[in-house]
């Protein structure tokens, strides 16, 4: 701010939101367990986004969904993962989960491990990358392979191949200083 304040929802060098303890901020989908329990947390969230966004580009949906964010956390914290509902029986024709590999399911499972200290990538990113998911993956040439395809772009703050924001999460960002899960009382109507 004007004058040499602090901004209110930023530090002044960065622009990085300041979060205090107990503040929940995010997309409810992609929240890690240890997020919504108010606990310490480490890079082993981004883990667990990881196995959100993975299983979402596998099916078209997010593991984990509700008509509500107290829903979505819950679900979160409790419910199974499609495959282990089932028990071992295959998939029907309208599970989305249906044409998964063994290998995309166990890699999935793995990222999304509700203790972080069990979760795939505690120990670095090389368990990640040692995954059988990836066997086929020259992690050596990443880099230095062209890519297949290159956007072209008016400058560097394009963003024309996006959809805007609100066209595809309307409403689900979400800023939580209070127990996220708690339950809110009837309203009228």
């Amino acid at each position: 701010g004007a004058g040499g304040e602090t901004p209110r929802h930023g530090h002044a060098d960065t622009g990085t939101p300041r979060r205090r303890r107990g503040d929940i901020v995010g997309t409810p989908e992609y929240l890690a367990p240890e997020i919504l329990l108010g606990q310490e947390h480490s890079f082993a969230v981004d883990w667990w986004a990881l196995g959100i966004i993975l299983f979402e580009l596998l099916t078209g949906l997010p593991p984990f969904t509700g008509d509500s964010a107290e829903k979505v956390f819950e679900r979160i914290l409790s419910a199974p993962l499609p495959w282990e509902r089932r028990g071992g029986a295959p998939a029907g024709d309208d599970d989305p989960t249906a044409g998964m590999s063994p290998e995309a399911r166990s890699l999935v499972s793995q990222l999304l491990a509700r203790d972080p200290s069990r979760r795939l990538g505690w120990r670095g990113a090389g368990e990640i990358k040692a995954h059988p998911f990836f066997r086929s993956v020259r992690w050596d040439r990443v880099t230095q392979d062209p890519p297949t395809w290159v956007p072209e772009l008016d400058d560097h703050l394009d963003t024309s191949y996006f959809e805007p924001h609100h066209q595809r999460h309307p409403s689900l960002a979400i800023l939580a200083t209070e127990d996220p899960l708690r339950q809110h009382p009837p309203g009228p109507g």
